[in-house]
């Protein structure tokens, strides 16, 4: 199902889902991307022999 310009409530009343672990959802899967986009920007940078000492 692709819910794009969907607001949480719609997402609630289509799914019959609660709102409250849609949210949770959402933040779960956003520190997981968070997570994700790190580690392949650790992996470039070690390709690379490339080392930034800010992060």
């Amino acid at each position: 199902m692709i819910l794009d310009n969907c607001g949480i409530r719609t997402i609630e009343r289509l799914t019959g889902i609660h709102n409250t672990l849609i949210s949770i959802w959402i933040e779960k899967t956003a520190e997981q991307i968070k997570l994700d986009l790190k580690r392949a920007k650790n992996r470039i940078r070690g390709n690379a022999g490339y080392r930034d000492l800010r992060n």
